[in-house]
């Protein structure tokens, strides 16, 4: 796991396979810790998440109500978005994400 810094609310990355570049397939895990509030912002291909533990809420700016997303649930994006993510409850949140492309997470 590396730390993507204390701006980020102390949310981890692990980088799985592929490349984390600019046209490049690429799977990574994210874990972020409870209370974490933030957006990942995807890019302009295409992105696939899976949640995997944890309690977390997901919105995004077409669907300014939120949902409660339980392990084994995902969410996706094909072309630029961003996804307000919120961990919830006492467990780290864990997520596996798939793209072509690279994502960005920061914290609020």
């Amino acid at each position: 796991w590396i730390g993507t810094g204390e701006k980020n609310g102390g949310a981890q990355i692990a980088f799985l396979w592929g490349r984390p570049e600019a046209g490049q397939r690429n799977g990574t895990f994210l874990k972020l810790p409870s209370g974490f509030e933030g957006d990942l912002r995807g890019p302009a291909a295409r992105m696939r998440v899976v949640t995997i533990q944890g309690a977390l809420g997901h919105r995004t700016a077409q669907s300014a109500a939120g949902v409660a997303l339980a392990p084994g649930s995902y969410f996706g994006s094909k072309g630029a978005a961003s996804h307000r993510l919120t961990c919830r409850g006492e467990t780290a949140c864990l997520l596996y994400v798939s793209a072509v492309g690279k994502h960005a997470l920061t914290s609020r």
